[in-house]
């Protein structure tokens, strides 16, 4: 892996064609990645193909993936990016400040449990293998919280029922199908 803050950091093509952006400005990115080696990041000047590493001027933790950054760039170079600060959104805030109802256990967490009857069949199926898990149901499987839920039924159909619904891209969002109706 090239860091790309070391100074022998390779300079690939895209990089030699990238917009270039005023001293000082800041552009808003994306966390992509948190890991021993550092904090990824995405942005729409990126010359590179991949995520970059980034410095960062405030402790970044796993939970940041997914949110916004504020980045500066170290001598104007747009492949070596600094964080400065996380972008706050209220609603993030609330959801990372939320405390389960109660302190799961390791051995709770690989568990759903479901009702037995010896008379039927409950069709559950969770594949557990450390990077998929996939529950199955015969005719339709719904998820409910509240006034929330999400149905998958085995002719394809998808509901999504709720009194707020948000869709979030950091990329394209594409909307695609026979006729597309809004109201």
């Amino acid at each position: 892996m090239i860091n790309a803050h070391s100074p022998n950091a390779e300079k690939t093509p895209l990089e030699n064609a990238s917009p270039a952006i005023s001293p000082g400005e800041v552009v808003i990115g994306y966390i992509k990645k948190v890991d021993q080696s550092g904090v990824y990041v995405d942005y729409p000047q990126n010359p590179c193909a991949t995520h970059v590493l980034a410095l960062t001027t405030i402790p970044i933790e796993t939970k940041n993936i997914g949110r916004e950054a504020a980045l500066l760039f170290n001598a104007g170079d747009l492949s070596k990016p600094v964080i400065v600060g996380i972008i706050h959104c209220e609603m993030m805030e609330a959801l990372e400040n939320k405390k389960p109802a109660h302190e799961p256990d390791e051995a709770w967490l690989n568990q759903i449990p479901v009702p037995d009857s010896q008379a039927e069949e409950k069709n559950l199926g969770i594949v557990v293998d450390g990077k998929e898990r996939c529950i199955e149901a015969k005719e339709a499987l719904t998820l409910k919280c509240g006034k929330a839920s999400i149905t998958l039924s085995k002719d394809g159909a998808i509901y999504l029922r709720g009194t707020y619904i948000s869709s979030r891209s950091t990329g394209t969002q594409r909307i695609l199908g026979g006729s597309v109706q809004i109201n």
